[in-house]
């Protein structure tokens, strides 16, 4: 983990500017997720993938009252939903001599065959789900 601000690189998407509103891509997305993470000096890709693993293996049950977050990862996490893969992400990120799209479905594809992501995904030392669907007390 970076000890201080120097360490860590910070990647700027804007979602509106000047008025007019840019679309940002699932996969730009994914990209700015993995290289927070690895500017965190964990692998990006791996916890990117165990993360959609987990929300397949036990999606977010939600309901009216859950909070957006839930409703915002659910779709995030599920790469499913959308099959627009860039081809110059794909080739950028290749993983296990696969496309980068066809890695995010297949760790879909584990969670929902009930699989341990956090085995086959060992390189992530944390899960990004549990960070953001877990309530911390501290006293």
């Amino acid at each position: 983990m970076p000890y201080n601000l120097t360490n860590f690189k910070v990647s700027t998407y804007y979602a509106r500017s000047g008025g007019e509103d840019l679309d940002i891509s699932r996969e730009t997305l994914y990209v700015y997720i993995m290289n927070t993470l690895d500017n965190l000096q964990v692998d990006g890709e791996q916890c990117l993938l165990r993360a959609i693993c987990e929300v397949a293996r036990e999606p977010f049950h939600i309901r009216k009252k859950n909070s957006v977050l839930e409703k915002i990862a659910q779709f995030i996490f599920t790469p499913s939903q959308c099959y627009n893969f860039d081809k110059n992400l794909e080739e950028e990120r290749d993983i296990h001599n696969s496309t980068f799209g066809e890695s995010l479905l297949r760790a879909q594809t584990l969670g929902s065959q009930q699989k341990h992501c956090n085995l086959i995904y060992s390189r992530c030392p944390f899960s990004i789900i549990d960070l953001i669907s877990r309530k911390f007390y501290v006293q």
